[in-house]
């Protein structure tokens, strides 16, 4: 198995792409529900990847409606999997909070760490 596939992948994509920011669409409001959340946001923590299946290989029919007069099996690699999560349900207007509390942390440590480099930066010029 390559590095792409089974539970290398799960880590590399899946559990990488939770901590991302994820785009809803509509207004970006406590009624509309619009704007990017995190899963956090949701009252989603934790994820866990609790089994690691073996790899089965198995075929797939890719062919394409009943007219299909071409028969497209691929042979496929199935890797099975269970993720575990905690989850705090949220109203929509739980979650607006949260993202907005979250983005203003964010913006926060950002500002703080832009401000400790300009520091360090004046430290070294003074220094050098």
């Amino acid at each position: 198995m390559d590095q792409n596939s089974g539970r290398t992948f799960l880590i590399n994509k899946f559990l990488k792409n939770f901590f991302e920011e994820i785009e809803f669409p509509g207004e970006e409001n406590q009624v509309d529900g619009g704007g990017k959340y995190k899963f956090e946001d949701f009252g989603i923590f934790l994820p866990t990847i609790v089994s690691n299946f073996d790899y089965i290989e198995t075929q797939i029919d890719f062919s394409t409606g009943q007219d299909s007069s071409e028969e497209t099996i691929e042979d496929v690699t199935r890797y099975d999997f269970i993720i575990q999560m905690a989850w705090t349900p949220r109203t929509p207007a739980e979650r607006f909070n949260a993202m907005t509390t979250r983005k203003a942390e964010e913006e926060k440590q950002a500002e703080a760490a832009a401000e400790a480099a300009a520091k360090a930066a004046e430290q070294n010029k003074e220094g050098a």
